[in-house]
């Protein structure tokens, strides 16, 4: 999960103190970087970095970890959770 931090910095200013931004990634896992008072990058820690090109489990191993995992074990899902969970209002008028 990505953690935003409050300050973001112009190109300009990471170009003149880019070892000192380089360093705060030590604490803060990612650093806005702007072009006229928008977002145009990100400088990302090592950390960060890592945990965005990881391999992800695939859907069914999510699923599996969920289901053994103690909270869920605690708190299973009942049917009363999906009761409210479809739309059931008209769909929109479509001429084929």
């Amino acid at each position: 999960m990505v953690l935003m931090t409050e300050t973001s910095y112009s190109i300009a200013h990471t170009k003149n103190h880019l070892p000192v931004l380089v360093h705060s990634l030590e604490s803060t896992p990612v650093i806005p970087i702007t072009r006229r008072g928008k977002v145009v990058a990100y400088l990302l820690s090592t950390r960060e970095y890592d945990s965005l090109k990881g391999k992800r489990k695939s859907f069914i191993d999510a699923v599996k970890a969920l289901r053994n995992s103690e909270e869920f074990k605690k708190n299973p899902l009942s049917e009363k959770d999906f009761v409210n969970l479809r739309d059931k209002t008209k769909g929109r008028e479509v001429t084929l």
